[in-house]
């Protein structure tokens, strides 16, 4: 059993899939992460090729598009890990990503752990965002943060962190079904 399995959830064809497994696999540090690919069909029936990367991760093909979330769900079932990481198709982790966000769930009110996310320049693009009261958000890094990199690179609390990259305990309760009122 592995410490860590590395979701991601490819939609049609997706030529970063091979891009985002040789990063997981180079930059994972002490741990060996199992990684499961769930393919689904685009509109027009075509689906990531998985053939190049079958000796690297457990495939879950889907004969329809479930959704990403349902997906993601399927694919927790099927692995066995403490840790679930779901990472886009598309992402490009970096040496050192996963062991701060486990050191991070070693506290049990941690619920999601998630690391900030660069842009193709290597400039924040975010590091969490907060929630406002009429709903709205704002991402703490992008074009708009002044104050950079390095004035958002320390373990908090966030309101809401991108679905990009999350890692969190492969048990952790289901959420309960409640009913909010908006004034």
């Amino acid at each position: 059993m592995s410490l860590v399995t590395c979701i991601t959830v490819a939609y049609g064809p997706t030529p970063t899939l091979p891009r985002l497994v040789e990063s997981l696999e180079r930059h994972a540090g002490d741990v060996s992460p199992d990684i499961v690919v769930v393919s689904q069909p685009d509109p027009e029936g075509c689906r990531e090729d998985v053939g190049q990367l079958a000796d690297r991760v457990r495939h879950i093909r889907l004969n329809e598009n479930l959704g990403f979330g349902p997906a993601n769900n399927l694919a927790v079932t099927e692995c066995d890990s403490e840790f679930v990481a779901f990472v886009n198709p598309d992402l490009v982790v970096t040496e050192g990503w996963l062991s701060p966000l486990l050191r991070a769930l070693e506290d049990p009110a941690v619920a999601i752990a998630a690391p900030p996310l660069l842009d193709g320049e290597g400039r924040l693009a975010e590091a969490g965002q907060a929630i406002f009261s009429d709903g709205g958000t704002e991402a703490m890094g992008g074009s708009h943060w002044p104050d950079g990199y390095d004035s958002v690179m320390f373990a908090r609390d966030v309101d809401y962190a991108s679905a990009a990259c999350w890692v969190m305990r492969r048990d952790a309760p289901r959420p309960t079904s409640r009913t909010a009122t908006w004034p």
